[in-house]
């Protein structure tokens, strides 16, 4: 590879054509607990219209966020004849059903929300095909940030809650962007059904989800490559792993209270959770990622120190493996000392590593990727 363009976006460019093989996540997460929502075709039938209602029929957003049908080949968890054909705009419930398979239904809704409003609001903020302005302007990103930092709160914070005092209106949805509207079936469920333990956790983690954008806009702009140590602490904010891990509570329907939730162990396992999906995000994001010549992702970082995709990815794995081998520590560690709470701590663990191993059964279905992958044990290639 020529000298002269390492460290600029023109290196990430290099990456296009070469092979690459996955490492053997499967066997890595053999141990853990994984599965698939029953809810799912009910779910299905319900986002996808209420979601084609939101962003818009036949709108760009809207497609950008189906993303089209499902790539069905996976054969780690087997799936019911329903999902074979006709999967539309099931990403985001499918996303939803294998992170917690064993949840109620209007928690897999509130979760598939979620999950739908991070992708929807981070593609209007990365991507130059929705909002130029946006993603390559500063100064109107950070705008953008800021009105969702308030819109957030207009939900979340404590004097706008049921019982709060109510003094911040929320605007209806036609008065606000698609993207900002999109937060709406996620803000109110959160107001009123969580403790306000658990709704402060979640507020924190997705205000730390939005500034941990503008960081990003921040390396990007710059024209410099980050190094691995300066990348993996704004990858932990933009990945919104931790805004979903910090509903893991509400999900498996515990509550753990405030001093346990501070528990240096729970926040371990906060941790862990959110590197190893962060981590498997960009091995299996890569090819998607390079439409643009961004290189905020851990195997272009690696790629541009090491020089090599294997060695990059190889890395990557073993940064996954160090998270899964903690995360199981921890695990350890609470339920020897807590025994009083084994029950509520099992389910949060279990909530924890299934967010796991459902990333991976959505990453190699979803046609947002399209990797043709039917399996991660070491021997699958794609060329990106």
């Amino acid at each position: 590879m020529r000298k002269d363009i390492m460290g600029s976006h023109d290196y990430v460019q290099t990456l296009k054509g070469q092979k690459l093989r996955f490492p053997d996540f499967d066997r890595l997460l053999r141990d853990w607990p994984r599965g698939i929502s029953p809810h799912y075709e009910a779910l299905k039938k319900i986002h996808d219209e209420e979601l084609t209602q939101l962003l818009g029929p036949g709108s760009k957003r809207l497609e950008a966020a189906i993303a089209g049908e499902l790539i069905l080949c996976s054969s780690v968890i087997p799936m019911p004849p329903y999902m074979v054909s006709d999967i539309g705009a099931a990403e985001f419930s499918l996303n939803a059903a294998t992170w917690w398979p064993n949840s109620s239904f209007d928690a897999v809704r509130f979760a598939s929300y979620l999950v739908a409003w991070l992708y929807v609001w981070d593609n209007e903020t990365d991507s130059p095909e929705f909002n130029q302005d946006v993603s390559l302007n500063w100064e109107a990103g950070e705008k953008f940030r800021a009105e969702t930092l308030e819109h957030i709160r207009a939900y979340l914070a404590d004097n706008n809650t049921p019982g709060g005092g109510g003094q911040k209106e929320i605007p209806r949805a036609e008065q606000i962007s698609s993207a900002l509207a999109s937060f709406n079936p996620v803000g109110e469920p959160a107001a009123f059904r969580m403790t306000r333990g658990q709704r402060m956790l979640f507020m924190h983690q997705l205000l730390r989800f939005v500034q941990a954008t503008g960081s990003e806009q921040r390396s990007e702009q710059s024209g410099v490559a980050p190094t691995i140590d300066e990348y993996l602490p704004t990858r932990m904010g933009t990945s919104g792993v931790e805004s979903i891990s910090a509903c893991i509570e509400y999900m498996v329907n515990v509550d753990l209270g405030d001093y346990l939730r501070a528990d240096p162990d729970v926040q371990t396992i906060y941790a862990e959770n959110n590197c190893i999906i962060s981590m498997m995000n960009d091995a299996f994001s890569l090819r998607r990622e390079l439409r643009f010549p961004f290189y905020n992702n851990a195997l272009a970082v690696l790629y541009h120190e090491y020089q090599d995709l294997q060695a990059a990815m190889d890395q990557t794995y073993e940064i996954v493996k160090a998270s899964v081998r903690r995360l199981d520590s921890a695990a350890e560690r609470l339920l020897e000392r807590y025994p009083d709470r084994r029950a509520d701590l099992e389910a949060f663990i279990a909530g924890a590593k299934t967010m796991c191993t459902g990333n991976i059964e959505w990453s190699i279905r979803n046609k947002r990727y399209n990797l043709g992958l039917s399996k991660c044990d070491g021997t699958t290639e794609i060329v990106i």
